[in-house]
């Protein structure tokens, strides 16, 4: 089934603001169509990177606020979210944001979790547009030293994981 944009971006079941999307596969050819533009960067960046999203909102103005935040979804090992975890942590300490970048774990499954980043809000948006092309630049720049890490021993993972800072 595909979702519907509506004229102000809106993409989901219905078009219609906070009603829910139809899941969509990385692998269809109709994929990015899918995607709203505010976050379909992103979404690019940690596919291309070759991590899983799972959701995605480029945030709404006057709706609750759970729809105001730019956000995109990922599903992670173990491992993926102790990078994360630093990543965002690193990005935050070296560009100063007046708020910084969030993020949540949303659920657990085995040692896989539903990981949520909240790049920022629709009412700051020039800072969030700033944060977001951070973010990219930072996983598309640190794409060789993740796999790198991904491909050896874990018992280093974390500690090496505080130092990519070095990479943006």
């Amino acid at each position: 089934m595909k979702n519907i944009k509506s004229s102000d971006g809106v993409i989901n079941a219905t078009g219609k603001l906070g009603d829910s999307a139809h899941i969509v596969s990385p692998a269809s050819v109709d994929f990015f169509d899918e995607i709203e533009d505010g976050i379909k960067s992103t979404v690019r960046c940690a596919i291309e990177t070759g991590f899983e999203t799972f959701s995605s909102c480029q945030g709404h103005v006057g709706c609750d606020s759970k729809y105001q935040q730019r956000t995109v979804t990922l599903i992670l090992d173990n491992n993926e979210l102790i990078f994360w975890q630093h990543m965002i942590s690193d990005l935050n300490i070296v560009h100063q944001y007046k708020s910084p970048i969030e993020y949540h774990i949303l659920a657990r499954k085995d040692s896989r979790f539903d990981f949520m980043i909240l790049i920022g809000s629709v009412y700051d948006l020039n800072e969030t547009i700033t944060k977001q092309n951070d973010l990219e630049k930072a996983i598309l720049t640190i794409r060789t030293k993740y796999y790198t890490l991904k491909n050896h021993n874990y018992r280093n993972y974390t500690s090496k994981a505080l130092h990519i800072n070095e990479y943006f």
